[in-house]
């Protein structure tokens, strides 16, 4: 079926039908109308059928495809399609019909009703009810939403994927074609017909683009100089986070890049790691974020980096609104590269000051609820003794991993089980950044020698 010929027909039902027949495993539905004064023609055999609640519920619901139309008694439809009319008993739907056309009940009458059978039904659970109370008055009870050309509707959903998704424009034809490649799926019953929240984030997530934070930035806590950060970004449309390792640079990025594009639809973030000449090469269509991480070397000034020596700072002053740049560094890996003074302009520092005692607490207690129930009782007694003694966001995470994998037996002696935890979360965190830096080859450098003489 063309784009071209897509109709797809709204009409509004009770929630009591919705949430009886979305509670059973059902393979086609009767839809009817209390009045069954007209013949339905709104559609053809196969195409879509949505469901939406009576306000002040003003949400579409569900669907199914289409399959034939008639008006019939009552009696008759109950004994084709028994409960799946949305009833539990034909006196039940009675009351219904009788209720819709605001008469008293009467059960001995065999009331005309338009059916409207629709088969491969599919109910959607409630985090996913599409809102629509911005575009629909209370008076209306259908919609038909027919003949959009293809610009049309594909802008539609691009639009919705942008702005209510946030996916990258350079990402949205293949997200488009996944979506739609999944929706046929779900129509020809795979996952029983139902499009679960998790099938679509996963989707949404491949794409680059999100229903909801990231699970490491839902509890993310802002240093007290993110304004300044937010403000250089504002002014510059470029800055570089500087600070010891730990401080959290690579998280604060990529909450920037969160915040960014909240505010800009469809912008992309381009991960920039070989050199000068992948940015000036890029043709990734605006708007874009460009993520320079550890610019000059990781762990420490890697000789082999120069190039941003004379190159970092014009592509800094070169940055604009829809072509934005976003670098890291640590602290001694830039000096040792002696550049600071030519990037002064864009350098926002980010270090363990930069986190007061109440951002420090926010760090600390929103990982309280990840522990395992008996050790969390043990982690909100403890938190003044460990904040007094750990100072960055690396330090208070290994201390939560440390309480993780420590001995339970250490808990017959809380004290000196946390103060090993403490303990655990320095030298961790030292380790880590000594692992890294032998992985990286940085230890192996001249003139330090580590093979065998």
């Amino acid at each position: 079926m063309s784009l071209e010929s897509v109709k797809i027909y709204v009409g509004v039902t009770d929630l009591d039908w919705f949430e009886f027949l979305s509670a059973r495993s059902v393979d086609e539905v009767n839809f009817w109308q209390p009045g069954g004064r007209s013949q339905f023609r709104a559609l053809q055999p196969g195409e879509l059928f949505l469901f939406k609640l009576h306000s002040p519920n003003n949400f579409i619901v569900g669907g199914g495809l289409f399959g034939h139309a008639s008006i019939v008694p009552i009696s008759l439809a109950w004994e084709a399609f028994g409960d799946k009319n949305g009833a539990a008993s034909l006196d039940e739907m009675r009351g219904r019909v009788a209720r819709n056309r605001r008469e008293p009940v009467d059960f001995r009458t065999d009331y005309s009703i338009g059916c409207r059978i629709l088969e491969q039904p599919f109910f959607w659970p409630r985090d996913l009810w599409l809102p629509i109370a911005d575009r629909w008055a209370p008076s209306i009870v259908v919609a038909v939403i027919a003949n959009q050309d293809d610009e049309r509707l594909r802008g539609d959903i691009d639009r919705l994927l942008s702005e209510g998704c946030r996916v990258p424009n350079a990402r949205l034809a293949s997200c488009r074609s996944k979506l739609r490649e999944e929706a046929r799926s779900r129509i020809a019953r795979a996952g029983g017909g139902r499009w679960r929240r998790q099938d679509i984030e996963r989707i949404v997530r491949d794409h680059e683009g999100y229903l909801a934070n990231a699970p490491e930035l839902e509890h993310y806590v802002h240093p007290n100089n993110w304004g300044d950060l937010r403000g250089t970004m504002a002014k510059e449309s470029a800055a570089i986070i500087i600070g010891q390792s730990g401080t959290g640079k690579t998280l604060a990025t990529k909450m920037l890049y969160d915040e960014l594009r909240k505010v800009t639809p469809g912008l992309t973030r381009v991960p920039i790691r070989l050199g000068p000449s992948q940015l000036r090469d890029d043709t990734t269509p605006p708007p874009v974020l460009y993520d320079i991480e550890d610019s000059w070397g990781r762990f420490d000034f890697d000789p082999n980096s120069r190039p941003w020596n004379d190159q970092l700072g014009d592509f800094l002053a070169s940055a604009r609104p829809d072509r934005m740049i976003i670098a890291t560094s640590r602290l001694d890996v830039a000096q040792a590269a002696g550049v600071l003074p030519t990037i002064k302009p864009w350098v926002v520092g980010l270090e363990a000051e930069n986190y007061d005692k109440v951002a420090r607490q926010k760090l600390y207690r929103s990982r309280i609820d990840s522990l395992p129930r008996d050790l969390r009782p043990l982690a909100r007694s403890s938190e003044r003794q460990v904040l007094d003694n750990l100072a960055t966001p690396l330090e208070i995470q290994k201390f939560f991993d440390a309480l993780r994998t420590q001995d339970r037996e250490g808990l017959k002696n809380p004290p000196g089980f946390v103060g090993a935890a403490i303990d655990r979360a320095h030298q961790d965190s030292i380790e880590l950044t000594v692992i890294e830096q032998i992985e990286g080859g940085v230890m192996c450098r001249p003139p330090l020698s580590c093979g065998p003489s």
